[in-house]
């Protein structure tokens, strides 16, 4: 039994249906993955650049580095969007795991709410960058830009059509 179904049982929820549980599953790597991943950024970013820490934190970012410079180097605008995704998207996955087990109304407005931040995060990080003829962006390789580079937010918009919302 799936660890979704476990809670469920434990916490005397309904059964969740398969696609509740792939949106639970979806909301922990992504909470996990803004508050982990993207919250070392931070911390190696306020202590000091990645380019110049020796700390382990900042391994995956040197590694992305080489896609995207801007992320070796303090970048106001790329800093800006991570405190937000860090702090407001993060903390949304986690309150919107527990609203699916809960039933939530609210669930599905927060959901989108939380998409079209993604969307936005990820307009806002690579669109300027576009505009000014990719100078900080390495798409040479295929694990830089199709890996790295592009990124398509999963859109859990998709919602029971009892709903009335479905993409």
């Amino acid at each position: 039994s799936s660890a979704a179904q476990a809670h469920s049982r434990k916490s005397g929820a309904r059964k969740l249906s398969k696609y509740e549980q792939w949106a639970v599953y979806w909301f922990i790597v992504n909470g996990l993955t803004h508050y982990f991943l993207e919250g070392t950024f931070l911390y190696v970013t306020f202590t000091e650049t990645v380019e110049k820490s020796d700390s382990v934190l900042a391994v995956v970012w040197k590694e992305y580095g080489k896609a995207d410079s801007r992320w070796v180097r303090y970048d106001a605008g790329i800093v800006s969007l991570e405190l937000l995704t860090v702090i407001f998207c993060g903390t949304l996955c986690f309150y919107l795991i527990n609203a699916i087990h809960t039933r939530s109304k609210a669930r599905h407005y927060w959901q989108t709410v939380l998409c079209v931040c993604e969307l936005y995060g990820g307009w806002m990080t690579f669109a300027p960058e576009w505009v000014d003829g990719s100078p900080n962006l390495d798409t040479s390789t295929f694990l830089f830009k199709w890996v790295y580079l592009v990124r398509t937010p999963l859109l859990l918009v998709r919602a029971d059509p009892a709903h009335g919302i479905s993409m």
